[in-house]
């Protein structure tokens, strides 16, 4: 995946996807029970030519409740490995890789469904302020010259 991953930062753990009819989504992450709260707004950006590449963002409020008991009891459930990858401990920026397991011939492969980039920094107000803000800008270009 990376072309130096010595450098990168590391972290993989699992998360649960529960999914059920009548009460909708649930993921299981760190001990925590979330329940998923449909929104009905989407909100997407399309950035041309950002550092050479083109970026689609999505800016969607996801909002989920803590349940503190009573899961469904009818359910689909989706083990889900996740792989984080930092360029330091300190680093704001993480690529974020969803994975399913797949047993092909008894061996065990991480086949990827999701990934993308999370920013944590309290201090960005707005999309323009971080795509403008020069900590991301390169970090965003060193993390992406890792890549193959």
């Amino acid at each position: 995946m990376f072309k130096n991953i010595n450098n990168i930062c590391y972290k993989e753990y699992d998360k649960y996807e529960l999914l059920s009819k009548t009460e909708r989504l649930f993921i299981i992450e760190n001990n925590n029970i979330m329940r998923h709260v449909p929104s009905f707004e989407t909100k997407y950006r399309m950035i041309k030519s950002y550092l050479s590449n083109d970026l689609l963002v999505d800016q969607t409020k996801q909002k989920f409740t803590q349940v503190i008991s009573q899961l469904p009891v009818n359910y689909i459930l989706t083990k889900l490995t996740v792989l984080e990858y930092k360029l330091n401990v300190k680093s704001e920026l993480t690529f974020v890789i969803e994975c399913l397991c797949e047993i092909n011939m008894g061996i065990s492969l991480l086949v990827p469904i999701n990934f993308y980039f999370i920013y944590n920094d309290t201090n960005i107000i707005s999309l323009d302020d971080l795509l403008n803000n020069t900590f991301f800008k390169e970090e965003f270009n060193v993390f992406l010259s890792h890549f193959n």
